[in-house]
């Protein structure tokens, strides 16, 4: 007779007895009330907290794979890079003079532990105060040259077509006039 087979969920009972360790248990059992309790059993809290602290970090790991996911191949709009592309080009120094600020600001922090001052031998700037408004032209009075070179465009316009009578051309005006002084006539009579 084949143990694994059975015609209900229930297994069949075994008739040789199981060698093999307890399978692992997803949660702590907790111990039966007293009367119940058998010599022999005893929790092993050290086991259960080993277990408890690798069931933590898994979860960790998951977490953390949740929250990168795409980092290393997604694309966002926008950009050029990935994340972790970019978040390697910013901890990689791609330019000469940025390695050198990071060993003076790394330098510094150790002198001020040191207590030793490394601005004694640099100059005081707050000591010159240049105006950098002196070198500037004053706008206003630049203004005013403008306003002055400023021509009348419309007293250099020639009339060009001088030949034909219209309203700019001095005949027009002529006409306007006599036009005018016909009206009053007119109403004078």
């Amino acid at each position: 007779m084949v143990s694994s087979i059975s015609p209900t969920l229930l297994p069949a009972p075994q008739i040789f007895p199981f060698l093999l360790p307890k399978p692992h248990q997803p949660h702590a059992t907790p111990i039966p009330r007293n009367g119940q309790v058998k010599f022999n059993e005893r929790r092993d809290l050290k086991e259960e907290a080993d277990v408890l602290s690798d069931e933590e970090l898994e979860i960790e790991e998951l977490m953390a794979e949740i929250k990168t996911y795409g980092h290393n191949f997604l694309i966002p709009i926008g950009k050029n890079m990935t994340l972790d592309e970019e978040s390697a080009d910013a901890a990689d120094p791609s330019e000469p003079g940025s390695s050198d600020s990071n060993s003076q600001t790394q330098s510094a922090s150790q002198a001020e532990e040191l207590g030793t001052d490394l601005d004694a031998d640099m100059q005081d700037l707050d000591a010159e105060v240049q105006d950098l408004d002196a070198s500037t032209q004053d706008l206003d009075a630049s203004a005013q040259d403008l306003d002055a070179s400023v021509q009348d465009l419309d007293a250099s316009i020639q009339d060009l077509d001088a030949d034909i009578p219209n309203e700019d051309s001095e005949a027009s005006i002529a006409t306007d006039q006599s036009f005018v002084d016909d009206e009053q006539v007119d109403q004078g009579l």
